[in-house]
């Protein structure tokens, strides 16, 4: 069985090493932030915690387009009559364990 490594050429494999590589520069404030995670022991160096910061950012925006979505879905029901008049809190607690 071969493994991976041995199946690619080696300008490929360095080809790809490379392409995701980029420098970055940070603010003072953001590199202390980045230094001090990393003495922490939380993070092992600075790109891990650009990286996690970068999936963390990713995931946000995730979330505010589905929100959106929820919005913009919420204002086409409001458009066509499509909604429940809610009294009060008490009112509103009550439809929302009913859907649950």
């Amino acid at each position: 069985m071969s493994r991976w490594w041995e199946t690619v050429s080696l300008t490929k494999f360095l080809t790809y090493a490379f392409l995701f590589v980029m420098n970055i520069a940070l603010t003072p404030t953001l590199e202390a932030f980045a230094q001090e995670k990393v003495r922490s022991g939380c993070y092992s160096d600075a790109s891990e915690v650009v990286r996690e910061a970068m999936r963390l950012l990713m995931e946000r925006d995730l979330q505010n387009e589905r929100l959106r979505e929820e919005v913009a879905k919420g204002f086409r029901q409001l458009e066509h009559d499509q909604f429940t008049s809610v009294e009060d809190r008490e009112h509103f607690l009550s439809l929302a364990r009913a859907r649950r």
